[in-house]
């Protein structure tokens, strides 16, 4: 089910962007996924592959990168859950979320 709703997302952000350009045929995507959205490379090709039948595509990793709501410091070492230069434990996620539609030919 979850891949279900994770593909029609993706697909329905592709049509758009081809719809918006004008573009009937899609020939080639470009997508970028955050690396906490959660889902693998693996998964979102499979998910453009299989579900819209497209193999030309390439996929664009976003590093995660955390602000600190307390100093300001901005990291992208994520296996802490403190703020290696406070300590604060309030962090914004400033990069790396989502599934954006680059380009579509």
């Amino acid at each position: 089910m979850h891949e279900s709703v994770k593909a029609r997302e993706i697909e329905e952000k592709i049509k758009d962007k081809a719809l918006k350009k004008g573009i009937d045929s899609i020939s080639k995507v470009v997508i970028k996924v955050g690396k906490g959205e959660g889902e693998s490379r693996e998964d979102i090709e499979h998910i453009v592959k299989e579900h819209m039948n497209l193999k030309n595509f390439d996929i664009v990793e976003e590093s995660i990168v955390l602000i600190c709501r307390n100093c300001g410091n901005s990291y992208t070492d994520i296996e802490s859950i403190n703020c290696p230069e406070c300590g604060s434990y309030k962090l914004d996620i400033h990069k790396g979320m989502g599934v954006e539609v680059i380009s579509v030919a």
